[in-house]
């Protein structure tokens, strides 16, 4: 889940919809995905050269979707 992306809130990369097809399948209503960075980049060495890709209200905005969840899945790459 931590991969080079252009997904936004309104459109989906390959892996995200893999993971809504998945929640579908099991009968899910909905899913939310959150990040560890708040910065977004399509190269993971720009992640690792910006100064604080966590940014200053993401810790926040991760907690606001475990606690929405009846089911969270961690899933990150290399650079987590």
């Amino acid at each position: 889940m931590l991969n080079p992306s252009k997904a936004t809130e309104v459109q989906n990369d390959p892996t995200v919809a893999r993971f809504e097809r998945r929640a579908r399948t099991l009968g899910y209503g909905g899913m939310r995905v959150v990040t560890i960075f708040a910065f977004r980049a399509t190269d993971p060495r720009d992640l690792t050269a910006a100064s604080d890709p966590n940014g200053p209200d993401n810790d926040a905005a991760i907690r606001d979707g475990v606690e929405l969840a009846d089911y969270v899945v961690g899933a990150w790459g290399g650079q987590g």
